[in-house]
């Protein structure tokens, strides 16, 4: 996939993260791209990984939802601040800073889900916050 095809379905994206959300089979969440819908994403991925630590979610699954939904967070980030996807060596979208700082939110989202340990600060707003740091510095 090339970053202009990427670009090309991002909107395709939105809307199917949206209805995912909306039928989240725990609660309805309502979320949208701006940033202030950051804690109600935070909740839906910690319903997931708690749906994964209780094995009722498939590993092919988690991986198509962290595609989707870390290009959904990454789409929050980069309205907010004026970011930029980019794509890495290995194919994979990623966002870059102002200052050429990377950060995967794909990878990040596949790792919250599908971590056995999590705590309620492994988050997507805990990545947007650090992100911030660092592009602050």
């Amino acid at each position: 996939m090339n970053l202009e095809e990427f670009k090309n379905n991002i909107n395709i994206i939105i809307d199917d993260v949206r209805e995912f959300a909306v039928s989240c089979p725990i609660e309805c969440i309502i979320l949208d791209t701006d940033i202030s819908y950051l804690k109600s994403f935070d909740r839906l991925i910690n319903i997931l990984n708690e749906i994964y630590k209780n094995n009722n979610i498939s590993i092919n699954q988690v991986n198509d939802l962290s595609f989707n939904l870390g290009v959904f967070l990454g789409e929050m980030i980069i309205r907010e601040n004026k970011y930029h996807w980019i794509i890495n060596n290995n194919g994979v979208p990623v966002i870059e800073t102002n200052k050429n700082n990377v950060i995967s939110p794909i990878n990040y989202i596949y790792r919250t889900i599908t971590n056995k340990n999590k705590n309620d600060e492994d988050n997507p707003s805990k990545l947007y916050n650090d992100l911030l740091k660092l592009d602050s510095e």
